[in-house]
């Protein structure tokens, strides 16, 4: 969804904009509907969108960063941490998916990958940041 919305603030006229948008998210659809079916047998319903959420952030991130060259703030940071916290929250134990599916597994295989993808989307991101020790006092 985050190529529909760059297609979206394009200078064009509104209906050509419209239907350039939905053209794209059906394209998008087309694949997140599967997923959502294959990962359904394995993850429950809220991890299941956990994962569609970080996935669209994460690339709507690296779009605002690299493509339209927003100014990187702290504020990126606090966001992929609360980020990486919903993923450690929905994944962590006790909150198994489908009755079928083994939990430890699932965990690991996705939630592991989902904090590194994050990490490395907003560790890009900083690597043009200058950092200082107490940013808040400066």
């Amino acid at each position: 969804m985050a190529l529909a919305f760059v297609a979206e603030l394009k200078n064009r006229p509104w209906l050509l904009a419209v239907v350039v948008s939905w053209g794209i998210a059906f394209i998008e659809y087309l694949f997140q509907v599967p997923a959502n079916r294959i990962g359904s047998a394995t993850m429950s319903k809220a991890q299941l969108k956990i994962v569609q959420e970080v996935i669209a952030l994460c690339v709507f991130a690296m779009l605002a960063i690299f493509y339209w060259k927003e100014k990187v703030t702290w504020n990126f940071l606090w966001a992929g941490l609360c980020i990486m916290a919903a993923v450690f929250f929905i994944f962590r134990d006790g909150n198994e998916g489908p009755e079928t599916a083994t939990a430890p597994l699932a965990v690991d295989a996705i939630a592991l990958p989902m904090l590194a993808a994050v990490s490395a989307t907003f560790s890009a991101a900083f690597d043009n940041v200058a950092v200082t020790p107490f940013p808040l006092l400066m």
